[in-house]
């Protein structure tokens, strides 16, 4: 894959990236690719496994290139950054119009006029629930929008990876067999982003919501003139700031014609080249190990399954499969986590260091060596294996998330400060990840901390009845266990 995409940018003087390009292939067996921070290209297994051609991965490392090199890494934090401070405008407008809304003027002491502020439990309980939404909503698009580029940079990108493989060699049949394998996955992501655009008129429900919880309340605030006069201006900010993101879901037919028809005014004569066998087909020398590589990574999906299922006799079974034992990183790693679910932290430490020897050991290898290390009391020794893994990667985003997570377990709060800001430099998806992982660890820690100090039952008293669920709405239902 190197060696094709440095053929391809052989013919590329006018940019550089800096720092330069780096490839890494993605034990994921879904067809993709991703231009990422700090200028790495992410491939997937399915796409060397599916591509029958190398004229397509050409394509395919082309378009991710083009990503890098135009700038659109760039341009798409800023929109992100943009878009975030939109949600926090909207909560800061509702609490503002609530405030107004219940106050009056009245005089001052020594003369002069002031806002008497008469805002009732029911407001400000308003307010909080703005806040929750947009956070909420804040999430969601940092979850669908950053992992995307808007419709107009992947044209671009398009046309770019078509020149650079044009320009090395390679068949435009690549580019339709391209998009031929994306065009699945581009409607499941439609679907989403339709949900998506669906939500933003949900906001102040889903906000009222989470901030009412429990108080059986209704939402009878935000006055009738502020809930008339903010709630469109609030929606209409909130459409705009996803707008960049959801328009990367129009039809995918009309960006295929479009590259065709930039293809037939700018390359008619390149249908005349001849496709290459892709080096990772049925016959060729690397086949075998894609191969190997899938039939191991379904056998550890198995295995992962049967864990969130309980079903540990299941799991081991996947862990000491033949496919996870032909990639001993793998199957080192998957007996460490049937290791830890069933309480033999000893056994799972000592699985998760071999498995870091091994000299293709990934971020994910010192991720589990370090959750092990906190599990069994080793707060200092799980941030060390993480400081290693920084070394050896060269970089500090793969690992912040869990960094925050034992930070948040340790309490180090300064500490945890540091790295959240730090996540969200790097990139808004990291940086909501951190929030998440270290609001859910520090959760946790208090209910400890409550069970711990909560006095003993009483032998005699009655059984309190189950705990029902709120009413909420369904979309509010499916989102709390990801958040």
């Amino acid at each position: 894959m190197e060696a094709i995409l440095n053929r391809l940018l052989a013919n590329w003087t006018a940019t550089r990236a800096d720092p330069p390009i780096e490839l890494f292939l993605v034990a994921d067996l879904n067809y993709g690719g991703r231009a990422h921070a700090s200028n790495q290209i992410f491939i997937d297994l399915g796409a060397l496994a599916s591509a029958k051609t190398e004229d397509e991965l050409a394509f395919l490392l082309g378009h991710e290139a083009g990503h890098v090199l135009l700038g659109h890494l760039q341009q798409r934090r800023q929109n992100n950054r943009q878009a975030q401070d939109s949600l926090v405008l909207a909560a800061e407008t509702v609490a503002l119009g609530t405030v107004l809304a219940n106050s009056r003027v009245v005089g001052a002491p020594g003369g002069g006029m002031r806002l008497q502020d008469n805002t009732r439990d029911n407001d400000r309980n308003t307010i909080v629930a703005a806040a929750s939404g947009t956070r909420i909503l804040a999430a969601m698009y940092s979850d669908l929008g950053d992992a995307r580029f808007s419709r107009e940079q992947e044209a671009e990108a398009d046309r770019f990876g078509l020149d650079l493989a044009v320009r090395a060699g390679y068949s435009p049949e690549g580019m339709l067999d391209f998009f031929r394998h994306i065009a699945a996955s581009e409607q499941h992501r439609a679907a989403r982003a339709a949900e998506l655009r669906g939500t933003v008129s949900q906001a102040f429900g889903l906000g009222a919501s989470l901030g009412l919880l429990g108080k059986g309340s209704q939402w009878q605030s935000l006055g009738s003139q502020a809930a008339g006069l903010l709630a469109p201006q609030i929606e209409e900010a909130v459409a705009q700031a996803a707008a960049p993101w959801t328009e990367r879901y129009e039809s995918l037919q009309l960006r295929q014609q479009g590259a065709r028809d930039y293809e037939a005014r700018h390359w008619p004569n390149a249908v005349d080249a001849e496709t290459r066998p892709s080096p990772f087909a049925e016959g060729k020398p690397l086949y075998a190990d894609v191969l190997a590589y899938q039939h191991a990574l379904l056998a550890h999906e198995r295995m992962a399954r049967a864990l969130l299922q309980n079903d540990l006799p299941a799991a081991a079974r996947e862990a000491d499969s033949p496919a996870l034992r032909r990639i001993p990183l793998l199957q080192a790693m998957a007996s460490a986590e049937v290791a830890e679910k069933e309480g033999r932290i000893t056994h799972a430490l000592r699985e998760a260091e071999r498995a870091r020897s091994m000299p293709n050991a990934t971020t994910s290898t010192y991720e589990l060596l370090a959750r092990l290390l906190l599990t069994s009391g080793q707060g200092s020794a799980a941030l060390a294996a993480l400081e290693e893994g920084e070394r050896r990667f060269g970089t500090r985003e793969p690992f912040l998330v869990t960094r925050a997570t034992i930070q948040a377990q340790l309490r180090q709060t300064v500490a945890l400060a540091a790295t959240l800001q730090e996540c969200e430099r790097a990139d808004p998806t990291i940086g909501t990840a951190c929030y998440r992982a270290s609001r859910r660890e520090q959760e946790r820690e208090q209910a400890r901390s409550q069970a711990r100090h909560a006095p003993l039952p009483s032998l005699s008293a009655p059984a309190l009845p189950a705990a029902q669920p709120s009413a909420l709405p369904g979309m509010l239902r499916q989102l709390l266990p990801g958040l």
